[in-house]
């Protein structure tokens, strides 16, 4: 899989809280929210990491091969991609 890095739209807000986060298109008028992982991947790639760095961070946090966290970031980077949250 190849190598991404994806940043926050502007407008976009978003906010931790618990093990989760909320998103906000606060134009659209919509709300977000994500779960632990959701949450630890959008705090990474607000913080500029590449899917290869959150991939790498998650396979070791969450105890999974690193091909399954490839998979599962590009899986959410298209779905973050589908909501119009990044670019």
């Amino acid at each position: 899989m190849k190598n991404e890095i994806l940043k926050p739209l502007p407008g976009i807000a978003w906010q931790t809280f618990g093990d989760g986060a909320v998103v906000l298109q606060a134009k659209e008028g919509l709300v977000h929210e994500l779960n632990d992982v959701g949450a630890s991947i959008w705090l990474a790639l607000s913080n500029g990491e590449d899917s290869d760095q959150i991939a790498a961070a998650l396979s070791q946090e969450y105890e999974v091969s690193l091909e399954e966290a490839r998979c599962d970031v590009a899986e959410f980077f298209a779905s973050l991609r589908g909501m119009k949250l990044v670019e």
